[in-house]
């Protein structure tokens, strides 16, 4: 019995039909950057005032740096989606809600840290998905997300007076927000 059930089973998943599935926002994404040139004023923690400059420049997709997987065509029945960029060695995994048709978190899609892999790059990405119930493959395939350059903004230079010595991110985010919006 459980050898027909498997034999039905990879008879649905080899005869399905194709999914129209996109990350929040839609596959076609782009690429904003932002850059500019910071100087800080500070006091160290033994009182002694400090001056740094630094180059701040931040990349982040139009649509988000983080977005949910959605199936738009139909519901499938599972709990957990993963996903992989053809070409890379990372997985990504997440609970997936059929009733909503979209996983339960958001993926990290652009940032890439010492602790994190982004799961695009620039240009066209083809990402594998496998969808599964209770531990068992229900789904499988394929689909494309292209990468594009978007607006790339020059914010020019600014400077930042802080009663404490901030780091370079810091630094760059306070920045961004105060002269480059």
């Amino acid at each position: 019995m459980k050898l027909l059930l498997t034999g039905i089973s990879c008879l649905f998943l080899g005869s399905s039909y194709a999914l129209d599935i996109q990350i929040e926002g839609g596959n076609g994404v782009k690429v904003n950057t932002k850059e500019g040139l910071v100087m800080v004023r500070c006091s160290d923690s033994r009182g002694r005032r400090r001056h740094y400059s630094y180059q701040c420049y931040n990349s982040s997709l139009s649509s988000g740096n983080f977005g949910a997987i959605e199936v738009l065509n139909t519901n499938i029945d599972a709990d957990f989606v993963k996903l992989q960029r053809v070409g890379s060695k990372y997985i990504k995994g997440v609970n997936y809600f059929s009733q909503l048709s979209r996983s339960e978190r958001n993926l990290n899609l652009w940032i890439k840290t010492l602790l994190q892999r982004p799961l695009l790059v620039f240009g066209e990405n083809t990402l594998k998905y496998q969808f599964f119930k209770n531990n068992e493959l229900v789904e499988k395939g394929e689909f494309d997300v292209h990468v594009d350059y978007g607006e790339q903004i020059h914010c020019g230079a600014g400077s930042i007076l802080y009663s404490f010595c901030p780091t370079s991110f810091r630094a760059c985010d306070d920045f961004f927000f105060r002269y480059c919006r």
